[in-house]
């Protein structure tokens, strides 16, 4: 934004009113005669105030602003109103006046920021929030309350800046972003309680009902609501629309204790109704006696009643004969949550015996080749095909298929759908058994893929995105879902699968043909192996001089190693086969060390190797350690459930003495768990490909962590990213910039060509 110079032309010790709003852009509103200034925006071509090109929706003004964001422009390009009494005027942020909401149209998705300005020129930073619709209008709120005041004596803002198209990417076309009717908190304000009841149960046989605070059913007797934990919760009863209801004000804590123990285990699930205003964060717990317990997140939504049904499944660990206390924990703002119909029940259709019809394999005797599938946001959606395998090889021998074609001019989200109910994939609930979805993809670009699960009544969480890393090839993905809760709806159930396989939103180059298959809700067997199927990754052919391996059957190893010194470690060290490759499993995991015969000399080597495969661990740490003992722990993020392979530079070693290697060891093993270990070597890069340029272009940061785009400092013809063993995982055209989205850390390669021709070649370390 430019720099202004700012005359104070009156100094206000109060301010009895607040800003002009809201900016309706109409004649007789406020925003459509201010002085408006555009900044960073190339030209800096005027901003519109036209007629509304879409009056249609939720936005029915006749009157809306036009900004076009140039492609030559910033990516932080806006417009700012003048600062006085004649535009935004002075305001204060306040709890009633601290929430700023904007409707925009866009054809694209990016940020749109909001900043304020004080008179003298003070700013915080803006706030971003990106639109999720596109050519339609749609309503962003920015939450201000966290902001302060300017320090100035009258502690006063007087200016909005709006920036449409935030997007540091930068942009591939002009953009025209349309906005309209900016408000700072409605007048009339939003009521901190609920103006209505909670909803009334259905009506239910006494049976099969277990009530513990609703005017539906009657309630087990002796219950204390209000027990003394040393919470700073206040609890009452208030009556709403006639309807005694729970209201726990400034909550950070709140126990139910119960006169005797319930005994639950012939109910399914326990159904809550919650209003909060304020609360971000809801958890409740059922405990028993131990205590044993575990918390159940309740997924929130202001301003109106929500109605929960959890599966009693998801309380794993607590003994449902032997239920003595509920228990409420909030976020750290002390808000307040009204409760009703607290009570367990039970009923048909509250609990899915057989869980999603799976596997999702495409066969004419199996599921998903028959299914209703639906193409969205993808252009002219041409529709899903199932073909014979193009690739049956590698890690999917399947018959069948399906194939997507990400059309270039689709949406960046575009993707299939399965239909709702019981024919396609079927009703069922997220526990302990069924939280893992995986899915095979064959890509020839890198980019993200998204998985998301829907309820019948449209209800979803946000998508789960993980990026492919090979390309031309099969690979399992793995999506972890076991931190999403079930609908709020009284069954609790997805019935639905929403399939993204090219979710960038740089977006493409041409059309991308993605195969996909062989989707699983964990294994038929009612959960993953604890031990993996397939043998670690095959190392790529190395001179010798190039690798020094202390255990690979790929490699000669070094002799005389001691893999299970006597450290007073409770691991269980063992070699497995796994389809002829010896594998070292480390079981009952706590540490575990390698010595070496003789010191090894390791100067002339630039990375350190290791293959790992976990089903339970959930921290590991890998040492080199020199004479001294000197130590330097390295962290190995966990991908449970399957084989992942990490290159770590030597440099990550800070202190040992590359020279004087005596051990190796691992760590991080709480809980036990077991990690099977392959391919434990050091290695160079052949000096044809190490032999790296620093010539006109800078590559930075680096190292860089994994989605953090790498600058070259101005554009370049052609980037491509490439592998260890020489394998190319992508290429940009064009570019200023590549994002390292889906890369795993590791070493790479960035081949850079200028636009005369000339090729620089860089390292690459990603953390």
């Amino acid at each position: 934004m430019k720099n202004f110079t700012f005359i104070l032309l009156v100094l206000f010790a109060s301010v009895s009113f607040a800003q002009n709003s809201p900016i309706n852009f109409e004649s007789d509103g406020f925003g459509a005669d201010w002085t408006w200034t555009v900044f960073e925006n190339d030209t800096n071509p005027a901003l519109e105030i036209i007629e509304n090109p879409d009056s249609s929706e939720i936005n029915t003004s006749d009157s809306v602003a036009k900004f076009t964001a140039l492609q030559t422009g910033n990516p932080w390009a806006g417009v700012e109103s003048a600062h006085g009494t004649t535009d935004l005027g002075p305001f204060v942020l306040d709890a009633t006046n601290s929430t700023i909401k904007i409707m925009v149209w866009k054809s694209v998705i990016s940020d749109v920021g909001i900043k304020l300005v004080a008179n003298s020129g003070w700013a915080q930073v803006e706030l971003k929030v990106a639109n999720t619709l596109v050519d339609e209008w749609e309503e962003l709120s920015f939450d201000f309350s966290d902001y302060p005041n300017p320090p100035e004596a009258e502690g006063q803002y007087d200016q909005i800046v709006v920036f449409p198209d935030f997007n540091m990417d930068g942009r591939g076309q002009e953009n025209v972003v349309y906005f309209d009717n900016i408000t700072f908190n409605p007048s009339e304000g939003t009521s901190d309680e609920p103006t209505t009841a909670a909803p009334a149960p259905p009506a239910r046989a006494a049976e099969d009902v277990l009530s513990v605070f609703s005017n539906a059913y009657t309630d087990v007797a002796g219950t204390d609501f209000n027990p003394g934990w040393g919470q700073s919760t206040v609890v009452s009863t208030v009556e709403i629309e006639g309807n005694q209801t729970l209201k726990y004000a400034n909550l950070n804590f709140q126990g139910t204790q119960f006169a005797s123990a319930l005994d639950v285990s012939g109910m399914n699930n326990l159904h809550v109704d919650m209003w909060t205003a304020d609360a971000t964060e809801v958890n409740i717990f059922c405990i028993s006696t131990g205590p044993a317990e575990t918390a159940y997140s309740l997924a929130v939504t202001p301003n109106q009643w929500v109605s929960y049904d959890i599966p009693l499944t998801a309380f794993a660990g607590v003994d449902l004969a032997d239920i003595i206390q509920l228990k409420v924990t909030g976020d750290d703002g002390s808000p307040a949550i009204y409760l009703d119909n607290i009570y367990f029940y039970k009923g048909e259709g509250t609990v899915v015996e057989d869980g999603p019809n799976a596997p999702i394999d495409f066969e004419a005797d199996g599921f998903g080749a028959d299914w209703t599938w639906s193409v969205f946001e993808n252009d002219s959606n041409p529709a899903l095909e199932i073909i014979d395998n193009p690739d049956a090889s590698g890690g999917n021998t399947s018959a069948k298929v399906a194939k997507i074609t990400a059309l270039q001019t689709g949406a960046a989200w575009a993707g299939v759908e399965s239909s709702h109910g019981d024919t396609d994939l079927g009703p069922f609930v997220l526990d302990e058994t069924n939280s893992l979805v995986k899915i095979m993809v064959w890509k020839s670009v890198i980019s993200d893929v998204g998985i998301k699960l829907v309820a019948n009544s449209g209800w979803a969480q946000p998508e789960l995105k993980v990026a492919n890393t090979v390309v031309n090839e099969w690979e399992e993905l793995t999506f972890d879902f076991s931190d999403y809760p079930n609908p709020p709806e009284a069954e609790g159930q997805y019935d639905q699968i929403a399939i993204f396989p090219d979710f960038n939103l740089d977006g493409r180059e041409q059309d991308n043909v993605v195969y996909f298959d062989n989707i699983t809700f964990n294994s038929a067997e009612g959960g993953p192996s604890d031990e993996p199927a397939t043998a670690a990754p095959a190392p790529p052919a190395r001179d010798a001089e190039n690798v020094l391996s202390v255990f690979s059957n790929a490699y000669t190893n070094v002799e005389g190693t001691d893999f299970n010194p006597g450290w007073g470690q409770s691991t269980v060290v063992s070699t497995v086969e796994i389809l002829e490759n010896h594998t070292f499993k480390y079981a009952s995991f706590n540490y575990q060390g390698i010595q070496f015969a003789s010191a090894l000399d390791v100067t002339g080597m630039e990375y350190l190797h290791v293959d790992m495969w976990t089903a339970d661990a959930t921290a590991v740490n890998i040492f080199c350690i020199s004479t001294g003992p000197v130590e330097k722990a390295y962290s190995l993020p966990v991908t449970p459930n399957q084989w992942v392979s990490y290159d770590i530079p030597l440099s990550e070693f800070e202190g040992v003495d590359l020279a004087d290697v005596i051990q190796i060891k691992f760590d991080g093993g709480d809980g036990s768990p077991t990690i099977y270990l392959d391919n434990l070597y050091f290695f160079k890069v052949p000096t044809s490909i190490s032999a790296l340029q620093k010539n006109e272009f800078r590559v930075y940061p680096n190292p860089v962590t994994s989605g953090t785009p790498v600058q070259f400092g101005s554009v370049v013809s052609q980037v491509d990213v490439i592998d260890l063993t020489g394998k190319l995982l992508l290429t940009k055209h064009n570019t200023s910039s590549v994002k390292t989205d889906g890369l795993k850390r590791g070493i790479y390669f960035v081949r850079i060509q200028s636009e005369k021709g000339k090729i620089q070649i860089n390292k690459l370390i990603v953390k």
